[in-house]
């Protein structure tokens, strides 16, 4: 499905969920002053870069866990080659197995090293684990920080209102009121990030009369922030500020939590922070983006919300989808903002995510709130592959074919919504007829492929690096 607008000289093609953008590069956006960017730019950057952070933590988290988790197992396969070939003798004390080692200085040597490389990869987990966390709400703070940046530069009524004051000496330090207006800027959000995740939140709430705290998900974002502080600042340990907010802010605690206990991260943990963090972060950004753009803005907004939707379909982190498209399609002020078509794209994308997730009924329960046989070729298809009917979907397919609103080859290669459609024979055989060629699986990474930095040298390998500079 394609939704094509003509805004601000850019052709925006909507598809299922996926927003793409001709006209400017990623290359050109990045080199454009903040000055020089419409509102709707400004907070497509800057939500971009936090989706971006989040999924890359997000991502990188159970690789870098279960490497860790080989060089524990390496760790311990040592110990075992050093106990094998070591006499020695042991004896059962409960649940443990006490060894004793007859070994000359060489041997002692060696268990040394043994032992100290078992007890690093022991403590590389639960360290890694709690960087994650950190890093997370690090990113979120980063994000705070650039949409307060956002707001100032786009309401220059807030700046205005600024408490701060200049000597007369900073004044005459400053080449342009621009420059005087920037320090400002930066002043203030430093000022407010200095605040707790909640007064931050607080800020934008009271500055646009918007409500944000009163999500379901606000009391774990609480919990998440407040066990980053313990991590960054006691260990781990409990102290009497956490148990404090959390209740504070109706966090459910373990009856038996009390000072001193260590908390920790593992992966269920931090999938949930994950999602919680995505979630109040994208609402909050589109929020405040609705409230201080026009309504000209509406199809920037809208589509951003497709394309992001539409990532987190394809690394299959359904949940976040759940939380922010059910939040959107269940606010008037969102729904009042967008056509027919944006919304029923969104009732796809949320239908997609419950199936995905296990959750059949509620799929079905949306789906059955619309009349889809009213709705044109790709809606209904899209419904009944939702319903797996893949019979009718496959006939539909033809009828896309010679629409003006057609679907690609890599449309049905690449959809997650025809996940499973593509797995059937049918599909299989409407698409030869359809395209007139045989269907072919996308091409995957095979797992000999050779690595970077076997296949770049030094020269290009810093060429490379410098690439990744300029994202960052």
């Amino acid at each position: 499905m394609s939704h094509k607008t003509e805004q601000s000289n850019q052709l925006v093609t909507a598809k299922f969920g996926v927003a793409k953008k001709v006209g400017h590069t990623e290359e050109n956006t990045s080199k454009i002053k903040s000055t020089e960017l419409t509102t709707g730019q400004q907070f497509t950057r800057c939500l971009d870069m936090f989706c971006s952070d989040m999924c890359a933590l997000q991502q990188a988290f159970p690789i870098t866990m279960n490497g860790a988790l080989e060089t524990l197992q390496h760790a311990l396969q040592g110990l075992e080659s050093f106990i094998a070939n070591t006499k020695h003798t042991h004896k059962k004390e409960g649940e443990n197995i006490h060894y004793e080692f007859q070994v000359s200085q060489q041997d002692h040597l060696t268990f040394r090293r043994v032992n100290d490389e078992l007890i690093t990869a022991l403590k590389s987990q639960p360290i890694i684990a709690d960087s994650f966390l950190s890093a997370l709400v690090s990113k979120f703070d980063a994000y705070i920080g650039n949409l307060m940046r956002v707001i100032f530069q786009t309401r220059t009524d807030t700046l205005r209102s600024s408490a701060k004051t200049l000597t007369l000496r900073e004044i005459m330090d400053f080449s342009t009121i621009e420059e005087a207006q920037k320090f400002i800027i930066e002043e203030e959000v430093d000022s407010l990030l200095r605040e707790s995740h909640d007064k931050q939140v607080e800020w934008f709430e009271k500055l646009l009369d918007i409500k944000v705290r009163n999500v379901s998900s606000w009391p774990n974002y609480i919990e998440i922030t407040e066990r980053r502080n313990l991590l960054a600042h006691c260990n781990g340990q409990v102290n009497k500020h956490y148990i404090n907010n959390c209740k504070k802010n109706q966090v459910t605690l373990p009856e038996d939590l009390g000072v001193g206990v260590k908390l920790t991260v593992d992966e269920a943990y931090f999938q949930q922070a994950f999602t919680t963090l995505y979630e109040i972060g994208f609402m909050l950004g589109h929020i405040v983006w609705r409230k201080v753009s026009d309504s000209n803005e509406s199809d920037a907004y809208n589509n951003h919300l497709l394309m992001k939707c539409y990532d987190l379909l394809v690394i299959k982190q359904y949940e976040p989808v759940i939380r922010i498209l059910s939040f959107i399609l269940s606010e008037k002020a969102f729904k009042n903002r967008m056509d027919e078509r944006y919304e029923l794209i969104n009732v796809i994308n949320l239908a997609q995510a419950y199936k995905k997730s296990g959750d059949s009924k509620r799929c079905e329960e949306l789906l059955k709130r619309y009349h889809w046989d009213t709705k044109n070729a790709k809606f209904q298809q899209a419904y009944y592959v939702l319903s797996d009917n893949f019979e009718k979907a496959a006939e539909l397919m033809s009828a896309i074919e010679g629409s003006n609103d057609r679907l690609k080859m890599d449309d049905y290669k690449e959809w997650p919504l025809f996940d499973k459609f593509r797995l059937t024979d049918v599909f299989r055989e409407a698409y030869k007829s359809v395209f007139q060629q045989e269907y072919t699986e996308p091409l995957t990474v095979p797992e000999d492929f050779p690595k970077v930095s076997e296949v770049l040298g030094k020269r290009n390998q810093k060429a490379l690096a410098k690439v990744f500079d300029d994202v960052k």
